[in-house]
């Protein structure tokens, strides 16, 4: 199963926008989160803080609770204390980088490695010739 936000996301923002004064149902969030299944491993994006600044800038105006210092980094805090407590694997990749290596990175560690057969390469017989090709 493969989430784009996980309920850990939905309960983050919920808290924010309560500690901005915001209506919330955090308890509601909270129920999501606690009835989802846990994940087999978790891919964690973040860019540094002035990418994201920058980035925000280019989308335009956002709700303050979106864009906030206070509110990204404490909403940051909230996804790195969750995420440690998880009992399945967390990588945590930096979204900044370019994206072929972001997907090495991330296959690397989604997929181990197929199991090799023991033994030697062997040419391919060409059946006109009977000869190596």
């Amino acid at each position: 199963m493969v989430f784009d936000r996980c309920p850990l996301s939905l309960v983050a923002h919920e808290a924010d926008m309560r500690a901005l004064g915001t209506p919330a149902d955090v308890a509601y969030a909270a129920h999501l989160f606690e009835t989802t299944p846990l994940p087999d491993a978790v891919l964690h994006l973040t860019v540094p803080e002035p990418v994201a600044r920058e980035r925000l800038l280019a989308r335009g105006p956002l709700p303050p609770h979106l864009s906030a210092p206070p509110v990204r980094a404490a909403m940051a805090g909230y996804y790195t204390a969750a995420l440690t407590r998880l009992p399945a694997p967390v990588l945590h990749l930096d979204a900044s980088r370019p994206l072929p290596e972001l997907l090495d990175q991330a296959l690397s560690f989604l997929l181990p490695p197929a199991p090799q057969p023991a033994g030697r390469w062997a040419l391919p017989v060409l059946p006109s010739t009977g000869r190596p090709s």
